[in-house]
């Protein structure tokens, strides 16, 4: 068991965006709410600033809560798929995602279809996965996140 412990949050101009640091050991969650009034600049400001803590701390892996995400539209998906590559993976040491998804079968879909896309683009981006929302399920995907083993030539430290 982690003894994870929070460093600091931040969150997007909007507040429906968001991300935590913990350490022991050292990872981020991040959140999508309600993105119908994001635009594509603050979705790209916030995918970077996680990219950029990412790089500060050494680390790729991230947990993403999209439990409550709605209004995720066809432009800030295309965003998204367009530059994660540039705005998060270049910027970290490896990229593992842990998602967790929420009640809407179109929009868990579509976040699949996205990580599939994804994950091509870089011999960086190591490993994608969905979880349930539930509280064992959370607690599941925190440890896959944290158990998955990073190849020698990608670990700094």
């Amino acid at each position: 068991m982690y003894t994870q412990q929070l460093v600091e949050s931040h969150k997007s101009k909007s507040g429906q965006l968001g991300f935590s640091i913990y350490q022991n050991p050292c990872y981020l969650s991040g959140f999508f709410k309600d993105l119908s009034n994001v635009t594509t600049g603050e979705y790209l400001e916030f995918v970077s600033k996680v990219g950029d803590a990412m790089h500060a701390l050494n680390t790729g892996r991230f947990i993403l809560d999209i439990s409550e995400m709605k209004g995720f539209s066809l432009s800030l998906r295309a965003a998204a798929v367009n530059n994660i590559k540039m705005t998060v993976i270049d910027k970290a040491p490896y990229f593992i995602l842990a998602i967790v998804k929420g009640n809407d079968l179109f929009e868990n879909l579509a976040t699949q279809t996205a990580l599939k896309m994804a994950l091509p683009l870089s011999s960086k981006f190591l490993a994608g996965k969905m979880f349930d929302c539930t509280e064992e399920a959370r607690a599941l995907a925190v440890n896959w996140l944290l158990e998955f083993q990073i190849p020698s030539e990608l670990k700094t430290t």
